[in-house]
């Protein structure tokens, strides 16, 4: 499944934010906690592409990650990685953008 691209004229793409985040923030969000593989099926997006950008949201605190007990065997440690979003820190992001760009 191919990320889609934004409207025309709406603030994800006026801002420049990546549709490829945009959609693993989505995915993610749709079953709660996902691997890697999970978001890259939902995504279509690839391991490298993938990974350049769970860092920044990672770095953002907007991605929270931790080992899947589950997986302790396997080779990568990113495929051993579960992600959730920290969906009360993106609230605060979103909101502090908002006062950002509101500021008198």
């Amino acid at each position: 499944m191919p990320t889609p691209e934004p409207a025309p004229g709406s603030l994800i793409k006026a801002f420049g934010i990546p549709p490829a985040r945009i959609a693993v923030i989505r995915a993610i969000q749709q079953v709660g906690t996902a691997g890697a593989d999970q978001i890259m099926e939902a995504t279509g997006l690839s391991r490298s592409t993938l990974s350049w950008h769970l860092k920044p949201l990672e770095e953002a605190g907007i991605l929270l990650s931790e080992v899947d007990p589950a997986r302790a065997g396997a080779h990568s440690g990113f495929n051993k990685r579960l992600f959730r979003i920290d969906e009360e820190a993106l609230k605060e992001k979103l909101q502090a953008l908002q006062a950002d760009l509101i500021e008198t």
